[in-house]
Formats: structure tokens, C-alpha cells, sequence
């Protein structure tokens, strides 16, 4: 059974120096069942976001993925990139036919290849900020 992975535990404009009020952060998560079908989204309270889902799907649904991002717009890049990768798996509306833990693989993928997007927990993120290279 697939449990929730969460990313970043702490409020992101408490973990981000360049927390912009103006761009508020913002989550990227997983819900659905851990071996599909999943939904891909956005939100500023994934919880929240989860309990409006499930009032309208047949299927007991959970949250099993999120992470903080810096904006809601790097989020909304994310999210579409997501989108974009797996809908050869097959779409019914906005709902995804693939294993959620493929979808958080590839999404951990992207914070290597792009730290600066991600709020706090990263390695490369811990190590600048020690030796003050953080811009």
C-alpha cells in the first residue's frame, strides 16, 4: 500500500527566503488510488481539495502524494508537464489511468533536475544555503 509522501512538511513561505506574498506557494499533489486512476492537481490546501473530490467520485479516493512549490505558477507548469507525460496511459476527463507511484517517481525526478523550484528538504537546496550561495 502506497502511503502519503509528502515533500515538505513545513508551510512553504516559511522554508523559502524568496517567498514572494505577491506569488503565493503552492501544492502540486496526487489523488486517487495508489494503482490508478489518479488525478493531478494544484492546490493551496490538497486536503481540503481532496474532501471536494471525493464527494463527487464513486471510488474511495486519498491523497497520496504532495509537495510544496515556490509558485503557483511553477505548480501550474508542473502540473501540465504531468499532464502532458502520461495521458498515454489514458484520460477519462481530468482522471489519469496510471500508478501513482510513477507519477511521484517523476516527480521527485524533476526536483534534481530543478531545485530552486522546490520548497525546502532538498539536498543541493540544504548545501547552498549553508555555504550562502542561495540567490
Amino acid at each position: 500500500m502506497i502511503q502519503l509522501y509528502t515533500c515538505s512538511a513545513v508551510p512553504p513561505q516559511a522554508a523559502n527566503e524568496n517567498y514572494d506574498p505577491s506569488n503565493p506557494p503552492c501544492w502540486l499533489y496526487i489523488i486517487g488510488k495508489p494503482e490508478g486512476p489518479i488525478k493531478i492537481g494544484i492546490s493551496s490546501n490538497p486536503e481540503k481539495r481532496l474532501a471536494q473530490i471525493q464527494t463527487s467520485c464513486p471510488i474511495k479516493v486519498r491523497l497520496l502524494f504532495k509537495q510544496a512549490l515556490i509558485s503557483r505558477q511553477v505548480a501550474r507548469d508542473r502540473e501540465r508537464g504531468l499532464h502532458d507525460t502520461f495521458e498515454c496511459f489514458g484520460r477519462c476527463g481530468e482522471w489519469i489511468d496510471v500508478d501513482a507511484w510513477l507519477v511521484a517517481r517523476t516527480i521527485m525526478l524533476v526536483n534534481v533536475l530543478r531545485p530552486e523550484e522546490y520548497v525546502l528538504d532538498h539536498p543541493d537546496t540544504i548545501r547552498k544555503r549553508a555555504n550562502g550561495e542561495w540567490s
